[in-house]
C-alpha cells in the first residue's frame, strides 16, 4: 500500500512540474545582493516551493523534538517516583 502511494505522489509531482513549466515559460531575473539569477517563471516557482517544503519540514522536525521533551519537565516528579508509593 505505501509503495503505491509513494508511487502516486511521485507521479502526481512529476505532472505537476511539467504542467508548472509548461504553462510558466516567461523569463525572469532575480537579483539577490550580488547574485544574479535567470531561468524560466516556472523554475523559480518550483524552486521557492521547494525551499518553503524544505524549511517547513526542518522546522517542524525541531519543534516535534521541543514539544516531545517537554513534558516530564515542571511536573515534580522524576521517571522514577510514583504518588501511590508515598505514605500508604
Amino acid at each position: 500500500m505505501r509503495r503505491w502511494l509513494l508511487a502516486l505522489a511521485i507521479l502526481t509531482g512529476t505532472a505537476g512540474g511539467i504542467v508548472l513549466g509548461a504553462l510558466n515559460p516567461q523569463t525572469v531575473q532575480l537579483e539577490l545582493l550580488v547574485w544574479q539569477w535567470s531561468a524560466s517563471l516556472g523554475a523559480v516557482f518550483a524552486a521557492a516551493l521547494g525551499l518553503g517544503l524544505l524549511v517547513g519540514v526542518l522546522i517542524g522536525l525541531l519543534l516535534g523534538r521541543h514539544r516531545r521533551a517537554r513534558p516530564l519537565q515542571g511536573k515534580g516528579l522524576s521517571a522514577g517516583t510514583s504518588k501511590a508509593g508515598r505514605g500508604a
